[in-house]
């Protein structure tokens, strides 16, 4: 920033601090659904995740199959606390699924009309996240329980300026960094006695 921006706008460094603590906040999220960046050892959908179960076959033809599927590879000790996360279109998927198909009767997706925040689909809350990839990509939909994911920092969110990086050009530079790892609590993925690989974590292949 330069020092007339400083003068002129007192507030700019507390507005931008806040901007910054929300952009930390996206890819942290990021990081620990999908590492995007490789910014950390193990995400939920990475490829070395070995406690992760993967659905096949979920593409833009979504089926009400697709959705059982991930409920059925969730282990049952996770149930209660696992929701969904998705994009936009993949939501949209699924509200058009429902809204052309019959699901026998059974309460596959659930909505509050005053309070969209509250949407379900089987049970279990669904995150709009923006970092979702595109339908039919790895990770495009997960259900997973997020308490069963590890999430290690090391001396909170640190800043640091310095007027002398740009002294020729009458700037200050701002600098901010978070020490974080993230990884799952459990080794792999869990086999049950009838055969079934199941865990906390389910997402598309």
């Amino acid at each position: 920033m330069s020092d007339e921006i400083l003068r002129d706008c007192p507030n700019i460094v507390d507005n931008v601090s806040g901007m910054v603590g929300q952009s930390f906040g996206w890819t942290i999220d990021d990081a620990i659904l999908y590492n995007t960046a490789s910014l950390v050892d193990t995400s939920v959908t990475g490829s070395n995740c070995a406690s992760t179960v993967s659905i096949s076959n979920v593409a833009a033809n979504l089926t009400t199959k697709n959705i059982k599927d991930f409920e059925s590879k969730l282990a049952p000790s996770y149930k209660a606390n696992a929701e969904w996360y998705m994009g936009l279109d993949s939501w949209a998927a699924i509200e058009d699924l429902v809204a052309r198909s019959s699901t026998g009767g059974y309460p596959v997706l659930a909505r509050n009309l005053d309070e969209a925040e509250k949407r379900t689909l089987l049970g279990h809350k669904v995150n709009i996240m923006e970092q979702s990839p595109a339908l039919g990509s790895t990770g495009s939909i997960i259900l997973a329980d997020l308490a069963q994911q590890a999430v290690i920092t090391k001396g909170g969110l640190l800043g640091a300026m310095s007027i002398h990086v740009q002294f020729l050009t009458v700037q200050n530079t701002y600098r901010w960094t978070i020490r974080l790892n993230t990884a799952p609590l459990i080794a792999s993925k869990i086999l049950l006695p009838c055969g079934l690989y199941v865990s906390p974590f389910v997402t598309a292949a």
